[in-house]
């Protein structure tokens, strides 16, 4: 976060205090703006709309609720926010052997869906990774 701050004019984090993934207000000490707000809720939706001021992001990084249904409906909901030809950044596409952790089954569906990058640091390493999920126009 803090290379992108250095790197992006403007970077936005969605956090929900005590949440079992929450980050915390961390997010601020490296330069990101920040809602405070269920990133399932459609009044946190529509608070990063207004932040964006009707404009679309060129990047989104979903590192939030690391459950199935959670992080698919925050892919869905925050897509539209991302313009064509941005990306889409989920963290933690390979299955963790957790129940509570899903991402990998998002990204198992995606990556058959979407032009997608998988950057794993290092094939034996059996959780972690990042996913890209590449918008063109037709996403």
């Amino acid at each position: 976060l803090y290379v992108w701050r250095n790197l992006a004019p403007t970077v936005l984090g969605i956090d929900l205090p005590g949440a079992k993934f929450s980050t915390g207000r961390d997010l601020q000490s490296h330069g990101a703006d920040l809602i405070l707000g269920d990133s399932h809720s459609l009044r946190t939706l529509g608070a990063a709309r207004g932040y964006l001021l009707d404009q679309q992001a060129d990047m989104l990084f979903l590192d939030g609720d690391h459950e199935y249904g959670g992080v698919k409906a925050d892919f869905h909901m925050y897509a539209d926010l991302v313009r064509p030809s941005g990306m889409i950044i989920l963290q933690d596409i390979r299955d963790h052997h957790r129940p509570d952790v899903g991402v990998h089954r998002l990204w198992n569906e995606l990556k058959y869906s979407y032009n997608t990058e998988e950057c794993i640091a290092n094939d034996e390493q059996d959780w972690a990774g990042i996913g890209i999920v590449l918008k063109d126009g037709g996403s």
